[in-house]
């Protein structure tokens, strides 16, 4: 299997969750204007509450089932993938169902849970409930590689959300509007990917067979990113929930937006990092090769794309309004965490696609148990800025696990290329990012360059950088090119960007 066809199936994945991000960064544009930040702060609270809480007692069953449904697509065994598809549902509905009853009552009865109001426990219950479920439907169809399904379901609830959520605030229905947007949302994917999913099982003709021998092996294979994952969303909500805690609810309203946007950055490598398990799962052979590759490729497209984000985000906050200006300081921290993430999620994903769970167990506990300390150091005295500083500094303390477990299994990491592939637009970064100190302070014949000069140059310059120095190859693009395009169109983009390919490529 070429690294276009994985590219072609994560791209889909990038434009769904890119959409998204977009229409979900309009979402809170909009509520920024329409409710308070207490009302973002109290809404991002229970959005992650959820998110933790799903994660936890999905116990890794869905990572676990990528995996098997790899392994049946290469083997092309349809019914054993729908058997290991309807037992993982079953499992998931009786240990999640009991939760959701929990909370609820919790919610009814007025029983406390730490600082969150009952309200806010009946909207966590309620959206558990939704959200619980739909995330084994997603991991098959990333795993059989039809991830135009989950990117549409992806879109069409962000647009659900935008809409819904839009018309209730302009209502004044204030902080309801803001949450019931968020329902909106969950509903329609639920209901998008449920379509989709019966439609599939039809077409496939297969048996819904629940098989109590494939328990053991789903949860062998789940429980090894199950710790850590939830350690992971445990680390993300965290950051939220430790400054709702010791800061209130209009900081955590500003780290809150910050992180969404970051999102939009941080969903490329992970498109990619979520399609890597089925798909080197399936392989006998060349599974180095291909990880190293791709872990290559996700470097030298996020990091430029991070650090313009970066250079510029004052303006980008800017359009929120005065009141979320300083969102832009722990936004520049997180997208700092993006320099290095590739690395972190592609190693990952062919450790534990080898069966190194281990390995990835100790990463994940690396990654998370820093954070973890540093959320205790940080958040009391920096807050929102705390927070950015402990989430993006896990990325880079997890690099050392990965040169540790890297030696051990002979894998050769090429560190002075990635070095050189984030060096290049880091570079560049900082000499405009001077410019503009510079220019506060005084100095002459040096001005901030306007974002529509300094982007295209930053991304020019380094695409000119990487195909000189090799670290893009004529083989990337032109597997990738092969993955969307016959080899009559790709010809003609070829006779109709030929200066561009001569400039790149010489």
């Amino acid at each position: 299997m070429s690294i276009g066809r994985v590219v072609k199936g994560s791209i889909w994945l990038y434009i769904g969750g890119l959409l998204s991000s977009i229409l979900g960064y309009v979402y809170w544009i909009i509520a920024a204007r329409l409710v308070l930040p207490e009302m973002i702060g109290s809404a991002g609270v229970i959005i992650s509450l959820q998110n933790l809480l799903v994660t936890f007692f999905s116990f890794g069953i869905p990572v676990g089932l990528r995996r098997f449904i790899g392994i049946s697509r290469g083997k092309e065994d349809d019914q054993k993938l729908t058997s290991y598809f309807y037992t993982s549902l079953i499992i998931l509905l009786l240990l999640n169902l009991p939760v959701s009853i929990v909370f609820l009552s919790m919610a009814f009865t007025g029983t406390p849970l730490f600082f969150l109001a009952p309200y806010e426990l009946y909207f966590v219950a309620l959206l558990f409930s939704l959200n619980f479920w739909p995330v084994l439907l997603v991991s098959l169809f990333n795993s059989i590689l039809r991830t135009e399904i989950s990117a549409s379901a992806q879109i069409l609830s962000a647009i659900a959300k935008l809409g819904i959520g839009f018309l209730l605030m302009a209502f004044g229905w204030g902080f309801l509007g803001l949450v019931y947007g968020i329902f909106a949302a969950s509903i329609t994917l639920d209901i998008v990917l449920l379509g989709h999913t019966i439609r599939l099982f039809r077409r496939l003709k297969t048996r819904m067979e629940f098989h109590s021998t494939e328990i053991k092996p789903l949860f062998e294979s789940g429980s090894p990113s199950w710790i850590p994952y939830t350690l992971t969303i445990l680390s993300q909500s965290l950051g939220v929930l430790g400054i709702y805690g010791i800061t209130g609810s209009a900081e955590t309203g500003l780290y809150f937006i910050a992180f969404m946007i970051a999102q939009i950055i941080y969903s490329l490598p992970l498109s990619v990092g979520v399609l890597m398990l089925p798909v080197l799962s399936s392989l006998d052979t060349g599974q180095k090769g291909m990880a190293s590759r791709t872990i290559q490729l996700l470097l030298a497209v996020t990091t430029p794309v991070a650090l313009v984000f970066a250079l510029y985000s004052p303006l980008l906050f800017s359009l929120l309004g005065p009141t979320y200006e300083l969102a832009n300081i722990p936004f520049f921290i997180l997208m700092m965490g993006t320099t290095v993430y590739p690395i972190v999620v592609g190693y990952e994903g062919y450790i534990y696609a080898t069966g190194k769970y281990i390995h990835v167990t100790i990463l994940g506990l690396v990654l998370n148990v820093s954070r973890f300390v540093l959320y205790a150091l940080l958040i009391v005295g920096l807050g929102s800025t705390g927070a950015a500083i402990a989430y993006s500094s896990g990325f880079f303390l997890a690099l050392i696990p990965i040169i540790l477990s890297a030696r051990r299994l002979r894998y050769g990491l090429d560190w002075g290329q990635y070095a050189k592939t984030i060096a290049i637009p880091g570079g560049l970064t900082v000499i405009l990012l001077l410019f503009h100190i510079f220019w506060l302070f005084g100095v002459p014949f040096l001005f901030p360059l306007p974002w529509f000069f300094g982007v295209p140059l930053i991304l020019l310059v380094t695409l000119v950088a990487y195909t000189r120095l090799d670290i893009l190859t004529k083989r990337d693009f032109l597997e990738i090119a092969q993955a969307f395009f016959s080899e009559e169109s790709i010809a003609k983009i070829a006779r109709y960007t030929s200066p561009l390919l001569r400039l790149m490529f010489g």
